[in-house]
């Protein structure tokens, strides 16, 4: 108890001394100096960035802090939740942001210079140990006041390194993907509907108990895949997290990039789907893909659902892979908006037999709890845009989580997905 009162005493002085030590207004004196991260933009450019004292001895540490933000993250944040953030409408998906040492205002300065802002000299617009969120877009610069350095562990929890990513990510992208996805949103919940409509019509409770166990003999049989598949997605190292985590990110671009498919490429083979070794039923006439997830179609389409990118397991004659960004609304891809939600910031794929275009249409499916290893739910769809009559009969399509204890909705439920993009990667 003493020892633990030594060492509280001991914070406490610190964080008294740091109190005193740093400005506590903004400055304009020589030895201003400027740090942070930055970026170009189709546009311009966009910094996070805090201005320092180069003298003073707390400015190495509040430079660290902030290069380490995810700031891609952060301009996302601040853009869904601030209408002149908004309004300037900067591109922010995928950048290449700048780790910027200790330097001269000016060095970075110009770079946001525009008709109003016409000194190099950064620092003149800024207020010291304030982090800036600053937007050069077509010709036009703003500077947004955001945290004091005061708060400055506060903003850091919302940063999200590479690898990993955080709860509340997965609502700001999914919000951005509702902007990208607003032209095929009518399409995808009319298809959806019409889906709901169909089942009611068609439904007996034979039919139901009839593809339950089709899919309770599907698990039983591909068991060793499943749990291979389920083993290589949960033990990723840290480039198939890193390949993940891009493509989750790059999804609400709707921008499925070269890089977005050597990242798929990099997973198919991480996770045995390259050398067919983890194919459920061994069914290499298929395709899988990673969804936003989080349950982001409730963002996107008002209704469950999700968006994710696609590729078949098979490369094509010219040894590239037909690849997709596919839009789902339901239970299309096996997982419910419960499920999704329960586990937010897990990484979850998909495999489905068939191409990605067969891949399209009416499907029914539920959530089976813990049907691929324990701890793990799993979703389970038949594609049915022929009717259901024989679906029971065909192998399913399948999500899983890299999330244990993820919820999952057993109930029968209808679905219907379209493919919005094919290419070739």
């Amino acid at each position: 108890m003493e020892a633990r009162f030594i060492q509280i005493s001991k914070l406490l002085i610190i964080v008294a001394l740091v109190s005193i030590l740093l400005p506590q207004e903004s400055f304009a004196q020589p030895g201003k100096r400027i740090c942070g991260r930055w970026a170009q933009t189709p546009g311009g450019y966009v910094g996070l960035l805090v201005e320092v004292e180069n003298s003073s001895e707390f400015a190495n540490l509040v430079c660290d802090k902030v290069r380490s933000f995810d700031p891609g993250v952060y301009m996302l944040r601040l853009q869904a939740t601030d209408s002149t953030m908004k309004a300037i409408n900067a591109y922010l998906y995928n950048l290449s942001w700048q780790h910027q040492s200790s330097t001269a205002c000016e060095n970075v300065g110009k770079m946001f210079r525009d008709s109003k802002h016409n000194s190099d000299d950064m620092c003149d617009y800024m207020d010291g140990y304030n982090v800036y969120a600053i937007v050069l877009n077509n010709g036009v610069t703003t500077y947004f006041k955001r945290e004091s350095i005061s708060s400055i562990d506060i903003l850091s929890s919302l940063a999200s390194s590479i690898g990993k990513f955080v709860t509340s990510e997965v609502s700001i992208l999914a919000a951005y993907a509702k902007s990208t996805y607003s032209s095929v949103a009518n399409d995808v919940v009319s298809g959806y509907n019409a889906s709901v409509a169909a089942l009611k019509a068609a439904y007996t409770a034979a039919i139901e108990a009839a593809l339950r166990a089709a899919g309770n003999a599907f698990l039983s049989d591909a068991k060793t895949a499943l749990n291979n598949l389920q083993s290589a997605l949960t033990n990723l190292d840290s480039t198939g997290k890193d390949a993940i985590t891009r493509i989750r990110r790059a999804i609400p671009s709707g921008q499925f990039s070269s890089q977005s498919a050597a990242d798929m490429k990099t997973l198919a083979s991480k996770l045995g789907m390259a050398a067919g070794k983890n194919i459920p039923k061994n069914v290499v006439n298929s395709s899988w893909g990673v969804p936003l997830g989080g349950g982001a179609g409730k963002l996107i389409f008002g209704v469950e659902g999700d968006v994710a990118f696609v590729m078949n397991v098979q490369a094509n004659s010219d040894g590239k892979y037909s690849c997709g960004i596919l839009t789902t609304a339901g239970g299309s891809l096996g997982l419910s908006a419960q499920a999704e939600t329960n586990a937010e910031a897990g990484a979850g794929i998909i495999w489905q037999p068939g191409t990605i275009t067969e891949n399209q249409g009416w499907s029914v499916g539920f959530g089976v709890s813990g049907g691929v290893a324990q701890g793990f739910g799993a979703g389970l769809s038949w594609g049915v845009s022929q009717g259901m009559s024989g679906a029971a009969n065909a192998i399913p399509g399948i999500e899983i989580n890299a999330t244990t204890n993820t919820g999952v909705d057993a109930s029968f439920k209808a679905g219907y997905s379209k493919l919005i993009w094919q290419g070739s990667c």
